[in-house]
């Protein structure tokens, strides 16, 4: 639950947050976020 928990939130903090279309870093951030498959770096940024 420690290591989920945090996770999560980064999630729904991504979701719930609109991004204007032509904010083209805004997406790529979202999309690293949401989309990324390196859960170690993940885990290592939500812990700080």
């Amino acid at each position: 639950e420690s290591l989920r928990r945090p996770l999560m939130e980064k999630i729904q903090q991504a979701t719930l947050t609109r991004i204007p279309y032509n904010n083209k870093q805004a997406w790529h951030d979202y999309q690293q976020l949401v989309y990324c498959r390196n859960f170690d770096q993940l885990l290592e940024q939500c812990k700080h």
